[in-house]
């Protein structure tokens, strides 16, 4: 997401993340599940991360492309993984500001 005055909004990944903890994130991300498709998706994890809501055929404006993601490593939660998906990046312009006391922001406390 980017405001008016051009600003990106970026998440900070919770302390307790078993990879990459602390670390700068995308404004929302989540994994296509059953019958949805791509666009219906990122309105559901928009909502559900941040609490914007956007209709279907504005993030289907905002589509920039298709990326290949890879890597692997180990956690001490999981142990050895290697995650291999496609990414979907998408790039809203939203007229107003971001209100930081209006997003529906989660700590990312344990558990």
């Amino acid at each position: 997401l980017i405001d008016a005055a051009g600003r990106l909004l970026l998440q900070r990944r919770s302390a307790f993340k078993d990879t990459h903890p602390n670390l700068l994130d995308v404004s929302c991300a989540g994994h296509i599940t059953g019958a949805d498709g791509v666009v219906d998706t990122a309105v559901r994890e928009l909502q559900e991360e941040i609490g914007v809501s956007l209709p279907e055929a504005d993030l289907e404006a905002a589509w920039v492309c298709t990326l290949p993601a890879s890597a692997e490593g180990a956690t001490a939660q999981h142990g050895r993984f290697l995650c291999r998906e496609y990414q979907e990046i998408f790039l809203v312009r939203c007229s107003a500001g971001f209100d930081a006391a209006a997003l529906a922001l989660d700590q990312g406390g344990q558990g």
